[in-house]
């Protein structure tokens, strides 16, 4: 059987690694069984769009290796301590925190890039 993937397994795994994950711990932020995990890794199946969305944002932390093993703890803290959202909501400000677009939470603005 052949999977159309629109990102590699490799990938998927760098982004894991790079956050410092378990598949276990990884398939809690991506919200499957651990078992998924793996099959994405291995090229066996492939993660819908919503899911993609994530684990690009992992690999985009994922450039910056010093904070990424950092931010992939206190992305499983808030996975642990406040669920899903929470870890959501963390791993996506951790990444588009110097942006020059998007939503700045201590202005409760949206900000344009010029």
């Amino acid at each position: 059987m052949t999977h159309d993937f629109t990102i590699r397994p490799d990938k998927i795994k760098k982004a894991r690694t790079a956050l410092g994950m378990s598949q276990i711990k990884f398939a809690g932020i991506l919200n499957v069984h651990p078992m998924t995990i793996s099959k994405w890794e291995r090229g066996e199946s492939s993660p819908d769009s919503a899911q993609e969305d994530i684990i690009r944002t992992c690999l985009k932390i994922a450039k910056n290796s010093e904070t990424a093993k950092t931010i992939g703890k206190n992305v499983l803290s808030a996975l642990a301590g406040a669920g899903f959202a929470a870890a959501i909501y963390y791993l996506l400000k951790a990444a588009f925190n110097n942006e020059p677009h998007g939503y700045d939470d201590d202005k409760k603005t949206t900000k344009r890039g010029d």
